[in-house]
């Protein structure tokens, strides 16, 4: 009875696939900094991926020690507003852009023995998430690069965002 014990806790462990060290729980300490996208796709139920925000996103995730959070991420080839005025946008600038960018802001908690954060979005530009929880599991943190997946995404039900962060900055 022993073994098959054993046997289902370690299927369970690889079941759930790469996370933090498995002996080592997250930290608060760790998290806190402040964290720019390397890399950031969608996967979707069916496992194919697109790049929202394309090859090279550009944006910051800072995470602050009193729990409040921002967050910004865009494409690095966003158009220039023709009229050099944001609130005369064309039609399709303006839908290029909000196709293109993503931010909001709020408080965070962690669950250290999950490896799992989670943003409470109070405000974002995509209105449907103000007041939800973005629950993020973390798959790598070193003092220099975070990465994760979030289940909750603009992409719809199912899909869900790889991001890999490196550190630019951590409180002292």
């Amino acid at each position: 009875m022993h073994s098959r014990s054993s046997a289902l806790a370690m299927a369970a462990m690889l079941a759930a696939g790469p996370g933090p060290a498995m002996s080592d729980q997250v930290k608060k300490q760790d998290l806190v900094g402040a964290w720019r996208y390397e890399t950031s796709y969608i996967e979707f139920p069916d496992g194919h991926r697109e790049s929202q925000f394309g090859e090279h996103p550009q944006g910051l995730f800072i995470i602050l020690p009193n729990g409040w959070y921002s967050h910004v991420i865009m494409r690095d080839d966003l158009p220039r507003y023709s009229s050099g005025v944001m609130q005369k946008a064309t039609n399709e600038e303006a839908q290029a852009v909000a196709a293109g960018e993503l931010a909001h802001f709020g408080t965070w908690t962690l669950d250290e023995r999950e490896g799992t954060f989670t943003a409470h979005v109070l405000w974002s530009d995509f209105p449907n998430f103000n007041g939800l929880d973005q629950r993020r599991t973390i798959l790598e943190l070193t003092k220099d690069r975070l990465r994760y997946v979030n289940e909750l995404t603009i992409a719809g039900e199912g899909a869900r965002v790889h991001a890999t962060l490196s550190r630019l900055w951590k409180p002292d």
